[in-house]
């Protein structure tokens, strides 16, 4: 998967280096109000990199002294809410698309 995103403070350091440079024709107004609104951005996220995290995070059925395969429902319940929020990081993107054109 390509990534493409590109991280705020990284956009932000290149205008403040533009800003800085007295080399390029520029007007600080315009320079400033483009800071703003960057700041005001949403923050992107690599999805694929969050599911993976969210998957190192399963937990095993197993007997911490003997190491056998147990029923826990507690640990069910901590993997069905992995797997919940794997499933809203997914349908994320999808979602917030679809309230675009509503």
């Amino acid at each position: 998967m390509d990534n493409d995103l590109i991280r705020r403070e990284d956009v932000l350091k290149l205008i403040e280096d533009i800003k800085c440079n007295s080399d390029i024709p520029k007007n600080y107004g315009t320079l400033l109000d483009i800071m703003r609104l960057i700041r005001r951005l949403p923050v992107a996220y690599d999805v694929e990199r969050v599911i993976e995290q969210l998957s190192e995070e399963y937990q095993e059925n197993v007997d911490m002294d003997t190491g056998v395969r147990c029923d826990n429902w507690v640990v069910d319940m901590q993997n069905e809410m992995i797997d919940q929020h794997i499933r809203i990081v997914k349908e994320g993107f999808t979602l917030t698309t679809k309230l675009w054109f509503y």
